[in-house]
């Protein structure tokens, strides 16, 4: 297709210039499209070629006999003699369908026939733009309007509804399948893959036998977006599909197009898959069968996309769009697009995933798309005059037969029928408004689930937008939704503060206020409750210009406040007030008179009796407030230090006997309080010092240089060295409250981190943390020194474990994050920015999704101990590593990976626990390795030697007296006796050999059972080995011509599953553990990656690369219920919440929750679906699944801590409870397309249904904070 033509069907076949010219002989005369062509087809001459496609060639020709313009297309021959027979007949079908829809807006079929060895179809000549290309015009032409576009798009639905009463589905309708004619009428045309349905006597028709319209199958490998497509279909599955389930089979041409189905003859005989993967419906992915509604679907995706100029669903690629279609998942419709509500509400319901939720027929759908609610308000208005008119002249009529009849019973009949035709119409209206509100209401909730997925960088806002949901039960994706964001890190609170940049903000030392200053000129102090969150409105402290700092005494009586013009002031604060004691709109104040330029630096000594300030007009002052606030309105400085030039930083030492100061020569300055002589001068920066810091133990400063440097200064020797070079200036450096570390942040993006030994001297080198994205503007310090919070240019917030181990991560801020504090207790963190908002934050970080990092970031196994707090994770460098595992409630900050002492020389294949406490890990080596799990840092206890290499399965028996491992190499099952192992005896004993007699050689798989010890090998043989001093006898399954893989015993040991590539067999087993009857297959058709039992071992769960996994009752295996894993092979499956769900892992890095079928709840067609890193690889759980860890390779391991419950009403608390932040009137009117009023009124609401306190009094923040 061709967006630049003018014609018709030159647009869909090539253009020819000169193809109006009044002479037909002379058109023939002038040459043909091509060499080869014929001159004349039938009776109709040839013009020339349009173009062809995959099916033939399209001419321009003429009819002599009938004088007229006329297309005609030229079917190509096949390649067979079989296969040109079924391809003659599927043409005629086509025309057959065509011919019978004699309508304005069908493309009109004249004649049907035979040229030589090829069929023609003479057709209707159009010339005009597509519709595609009339409605990007239309787009593009100022002053046309949505009415004149909906108008155009209903006369080609039109010709759809006319083929559907003739019985046919287009199935490929889209806006480049439709002109609009010169004459202005819109033709639908392309009916080439067209289905009709079977109608009677049709199945003699041509010997062949009508059949029920079967489901179709889809490739979508390399599919384009917007070609039509046409792909042999994969063999109908006979298991049921639940929910959204499709196929891929391997890549396809896009560039290809296959004929099209006869048109009586259903899909799965002919194989013909076709559409336009743009347009498609849900149906059409998931290879159901598809009919009208089809086409009505496809209609509204067009109709949809020349609207509001963008599709529907989002989605670049076909799998994308396709994951997108399936689950339901719309974009947000712009604010700006002008179309009323319900058109959208139409259309909303004509995109409805399964097609009973759809209208019940075109015509339907048209019908209420012809209905503009106001045009029909303002009839029912001048119909109503008119009534009025009429009633009273009834009235009058009436009263004239009364007076001249006196007939009563006349009056009294009217005004009965009066009143019920009055009450028919009122309750018309009512149940009109009634679904009215309904449907709006749907709408609203499907808009705010769909925008939910644009505010991926704001979760906070995304709860707020979730918790408006009128109706979670009826919304697709809001249970989903849910569960993701409430692992996410949310802001309790969010305050739209300033206008400009927050400079400062800080709480104080008991916790009970946050002040913020910005270049807004405002400060704000906000008064605590004992959640930490603001109690009641703001008190100004504005002073006239921007702010730089307001800091907190000691105290927490006494907040100084300073600015660019290098006032300061001292505000006094109210003694402990209550939270419900008002707070005084000004507090007394004392102006700190003396400094005649910007003040940039502000400290408290830590005694809290003086203040000392640095200013740019080079000097230091120290002042002494009035501890009780009292005193003149103006006061000076007690001592002046003169540096002599710029002061960026200055501080006092913790002791409080000296003062440092940093320069914008890059000199260090120390003066003693209490000797009136000459600072100690330290120089080595280059340029300004940013920053200084003192040691705990006063021996050392740190500084901060504008040219990169970070030095460590020896206070006693008056001498500094360079500890570090970033790349860039260096923002701020830091001592911990501690001590014990010592970080430093640079425009560079990183933060340099060093550990300080029990003496105070570094150990270096520094950790760098290098996450960051543009400059790192701040950090703080935890108070317990175990965390760090930064600040960057990237508009996060990141929390690092000081002892190493990946950041959490709090996205929110819309832009540069330039302060963050932690509060004295450690509990909360704020965060503020050039966005203007704070935000705060819990900083107990509980229950929220981590990422852990192993040392070798290629993870290979992972095995979970409960027992003791851990995951132990196998690289594929052959290293293993111990991580905290913590419970779900648990803080989520996460230190570092202990790798092991010794290392394994291949990758690490297999790991095992022991009960009483011992790690087994095995590799593509030729040792096993035994670990005491109490011990992360302990070396291995036992070395024990193989017989060959590649230890593929390890496993301990429930008591822990026997290990076994299966060897891919020679195929060896190897055991250890555990008292033997005491006694030093290390050799194993070979059970047995997988791959002897020929056999493909390799062991897979070991388990044990009663009594025995199974095994799989890849010479496809499952067997049974009696354990050593047993009486059992062996048993052994074989001739199976593939490899056998995978096995495990259910819990209760009376059910033995085995994968065998494509599919499982099952043996039900007697007391002594041997298969008491033959074994039940359950197949695939792909191949297994794995399967787990429930703990009754009734239930079976497996999971394949086709994409799907299958719930299986054992008890009646013949059916499966099939659950989709989106456009990625299902990787592995869990059972989690007492077997009540169970956890999907697709190769399109999800993790899919649903609800099991052996649970007593209704089962579920929607997934709850959750992020995980790329390519995952496999699934282990801990805490009964409420804690999930996924690993990948080369990403790091993903740990999901799950809600305590799935369900509604739980998950709805758990939102309120989260934040009481609602969106801005302007995040409404861009997110959901509300106008100012209606989003100002529905901002009110959200205000007094959280019921937090107002942040400002009336008036005092009058400037506007909604964020453009």
């Amino acid at each position: 297709m061709v967006d630049d033509g003018t014609t018709g069907l030159e647009t869909l076949f090539g253009s020819d210039e000169g193809l109006e010219g009044p002479d037909p002989a002379a058109d023939v005369d002038s040459g043909m499209g091509g060499e080869g062509d014929p001159v004349q087809i039938g009776r109709f001459v040839i013009l020339r070629r349009l173009g062809q496609g995959g099916m033939g060639v399209v001419y321009a020709a003429y009819d002599n006999e009938l004088d007229r313009k006329l297309a005609i297309k030229l079917v190509r021959s096949a390649s067979s003699r079989s296969t040109d027979k079924q391809l003659r007949t599927r043409v005629r079908r086509e025309a057959q369908a065509m011919a019978r829809l004699s309508h304005p807006n069908v493309v009109q079929v004249y004649e049907v026939g035979d040229f030589g060895p090829q069929v023609y179809v003479a057709m209707e000549f159009v010339t005009g733009p597509t519709l595609g290309v009339w409605t990007r015009a239309r787009q593009q032409t100022q002053g046309s309007s949505w009415r004149e576009i909906l108008a155009t798009y209903v006369d080609a639905g039109r010709g759809l509804a006319a083929a559907h009463a003739a019985g046919i589905v287009h199935r490929d309708f889209k806006p480049d399948n439709a002109i609009v004619g010169d004459d202005g009428r819109v033709r639908v045309l392309d009916f080439g893959i067209a289905r009709g349905k079977p109608l009677a006597g049709a199945g003699e028709a041509g010997g062949e036998r009508a059949e029920p319209e079967g489901p179709e199958s889809l490739s979508v490998t390399d599919m384009a977006l917007d070609a039509t497509v046409a792909e042999q279909s994969l063999a109908a599955q006979s298991q049921p599909a639940l929910g959204s389930s499709h196929k891929l089979s391997g890549s396809l041409d896009s560039a290809r197009f296959a004929e099209m189905a006869p048109l009586h003859t259903p899909l799965t005989r002919t194989g013909a898959m076709v559409g336009t993967p743009a347009y498609m419906s849900p149906e059409k992915f998931e290879g159901r069968a598809t009919d009208e509604r089809s086409d009505q679907f496809s209609f509204a995706v067009a109709l949809w996309e020349a609207l509001y100029r963008q599709r529907p669903f989002p989605g670049d690629t076909t799998p994308t769009l396709m994951v997108a279609v399936l689950e339901g998942r719309l974009r947000a419709v712009p604010a700006d697009s002008g179309v009323p509500s319900w058109v959208q509400a139409i259309l909303l319901k004509a995109l409805e995933r399964e097609p009973d939720r759809r209208w019940p027929s075109m015509e339907a759908m048209l019908a209420a798309l012809a209905d503009d609610p106001i045009e029909r308000r303002r009839l029912r208005l001048r119909r109503g005059l008119v009534a009025a008119t009429t009633a009273i002249a009834l009235l009058g009529s009436a009263w004239f037969a009364k007076v001249q009849y006196g007939d009563a019973r006349l009056a009294e009949t009217q005004e009965r029928l009066a009143q019920q035709r009055k009450a028919e119409a009122q309750a018309e209206r009512d149940r009109a408004l009634a679904e009215a509100e309904l449907n709006a209401q749907r709408t609203r909730d499907t808009l705010r689930v769909l925008a939910v997925e644009s505010l991926e960088h704001d979760p906070t806002a995304a709860v707020a937008l979730l918790r408006e949901v009128e109706d979670p039960a009826q919304t697709r994706g809001w249970r989903g939704a849910a569960v993701d964001l409430l692992q996410q890190p949310i802001s309790p609170t969010v305050i739209d503060a300033h206008h400009d940049r927050i400079t400062w903000t800080e709480f104080s030392r008991d916790g009970r206020w946050l002040t913020s200053t910005s270049l807004d000129k405002h400060c704000w102090l906000w008064r605590l409750d004992d959640r930490g969150r603001p109690a009641g409105p703001a008190v100004s402290l504005d002073t006239g210009d921007s702010l730089i700092s307001a800091v907190f005494s000691p105290d927490s009586r006494t907040l100084v406040t300073t600015d660019r013009r290098g006032w300061a002031f001292s505000w006094r604060l109210p003694a402990t007030p209550t939270i419900d004691e008002a707070l005084p709109e000004r507090l007394p104040v004392i102006e700190l008179r003396g400094h005649r330029d910007t003040i940039w630096s502000t400290r408290f000594s830590h005694d809290g009796r003086t203040l000392l300030t640095g200013s740019r007009d080079g000097t230091a002052r120290i002042w002494t407030p009035p501890v009780d606030g009292t005193g003149p309105a103006v006061m000076e400085a007690s001592r002046v230090l003169n540096a002599g030039s710029v002061i960026w930083w200055a501080d006092y030492s913790h002791d409080d006997r000296r003062v440092a100061a940093g320069t914008v020569e890059g000199q260090v300055l120390i003066w003693t309080v209490d000797d009136e002589g000459p600072p100690l001068i330290v120089p080595g920066h280059r340029k300004l010092i940013q920053e200084l810091s003192w040691s705990a133990d006063d021996r050392w400063i740190a500084s901060a240089g504008a040219e990169g440097q970070v030095r460590l200064i020896d206070v006693a020797a008056g001498t500094s060295r360079v500890i570090h070079v970033h790349d860039d200036r260096v923002h701020r450096v830091r001592f911990s409250p501690d001590g014990r570390a010592l970080a430093s942040a640079s425009r560079d993006g990183t933060v340099a981190l060093w550990r300080l030994d029990d003496q105070g001297e570094l150990i270096e080198p520094p950790r760098i943390l290098a996450d960051h994205t543009g400059d790192v503007w701040t950090f703080d310090f935890a108070p317990d020194s175990r965390s760090l919070a930064t600040g960057a240019q990237d508009s996060l917030v990141r929390i690092w474990s000081v002892a190493g181990g990946p950041p959490l991560v709090l996205p929110g801020h819309a832009a540069d994050v330039f302060r963050v504090r932690f509060s004295a207790d450690g509990h909360h963190l704020v965060s503020g920015g050039d966005d203007g908002r704070l935000r705060l934050w819990d900083a107990s970080w509980s229950g929220l999704a981590t990422d852990y990092r192993s040392p070798a970031q290629n993870n290979s196994s992972i095995v979970v101990d409960e027992a003791h707090a851990q995951f132990i994770v196998g690289g594929r460098e052959g290293e293993i590593s111990s991580f905290h595992l913590p419970t779900p409630d648990e803080p989520s900050l996460l230190e570092a990976g202990r790798s092991r002492p010794v290392l394994h020389s291949g990758p690490v294949s297999a790991l095992a626990m022991h009960p009483k406490g011992w790690l087994a890990s095995g590799a593509d080596d030729t040792t096993v390795r035994l670990w005491p799990l109490d011990q992360p840092e302990a070396g291995p206890i036992h070395e024990l030697p193989t017989p060959s290499r590649t230890v593929r399965d390890l496993k301990f028996d429930d008591r822990g007296e026997w290990l076994a491992a299966a060897l891919g190499e020679q195929g060896e099952i190897l055991l250890w006796s555990m008292a033997e192992l005491a006694d030093g005896r290390l050799a194993p004993m070979v059970v047995g050999i997988h791959g002897e007699n020929g056999k493909s050689s390799g062991a897979f798989s070991v388990a044990f059972g009663p009594r025995r010890l199974a095994s799989t090998g890849n010479d496809g043989r499952v067997v049974l080995w009696p354990l050593p001093g047993s009486s059992g006898e062996l048993w052994e399954f074989e001739g199976h011509q593939g490899r056998a893989t995978h096995l495990a015993y259910s819990d209760d040991h009376r059910r033995l599953a085995v994968v065998f590539s494509d599919h499982i067999m099952v043996w039900t087993l007697d007391e002594d553990g041997l298969p008491a009857t033959e074994p039940v297959k359950l197949p695939h058709g792909t191949y297994l990656h794995g399967f787990v039992f429930d703990r009754s071992g009734r239930f079976l769960i497996s999971a394949g690369a086709d994409s799907q996994a299958y719930f299986w009752d054992l008890e009646r295996p013949e059916t499966s219920v099939r659950y989709p894993a989106a456009t990625g092979e299902a990787r592995a499956v869990r059972f989690i919440f007492d077997d009540r769900y169970f956890a999907v892992l697709s190769g399109d890095a999800t993790v899919r929750l649903w609800p099991s079928q052996s649970s007593t709840q209704p089962a579920s067609n929607e997934a709850m679906v959750l992020p995980v890193e790329s390519q995952p690889i496999y699934l282990a759980t801990a805490h009964d699944g409420r804690t999930l860890l996924v690993g990948s390779r080369g990403d790091p391991i993903r740990l999901l801590r799950l809600v305590d419950s799935f369900e509604l009403d739980p998950l709805a608390a758990r939102l309120r409870a989260a934040t009481d932040y609602c969106l801005t009137v302007d995040e409404r009117m861009r997110l959901l397309g509300e106008l100012r009023g209606t989003a100002e009124e529905a901002a009110r609401v959200c205000s007094e249904r959280v019921d937090a306190p107002p942040l400002f009094r009336p008036g005092a923040h009058d400037h506007d904070h909604d964020r453009k």
